[in-house]
């Protein structure tokens, strides 16, 4: 995915971030860093793609952690090219086989 976004322009998305005030919420958005430090020349473009992509990584171990918290939490494996319709699918049958509370 991290490659998908490169191929798709990020660079010059980010390019065009950094050449604005950007607020420190805004300026620590994840993967920016990792950007500037590309376009300033100190890392390759495969380096920042690996540190974007571990940072994601990290960033999902959290957010799971996190969630796991909650009693009652379900998970629902979705696709990333899956289709609201197909979303809400997967969790009306997760809610039909008792996976889920309605």
């Amino acid at each position: 995915r991290t490659r998908a976004m490169f191929d798709a322009g990020v660079v010059d998305e980010a390019r065009a971030l950094l050449a604005r005030d950007l607020s420190r919420e805004a300026a620590s958005v994840l993967g920016l860093a990792e950007l500037r430090d590309h376009l300033q020349g100190a890392t390759s473009r495969e380096e920042a793609e690996r540190r974007i992509a571990l940072r994601t990584r990290q960033l999902a171990r959290k957010q799971r952690t996190f969630f796991n918290s909650f009693v009652g939490v379900v998970w629902v494996d979705v696709p990333p090219d899956a289709t609201p319709e197909a979303v809400a699918d997967r969790i009306e049958r997760a809610q039909a086989t008792g996976a889920m509370s309605p």
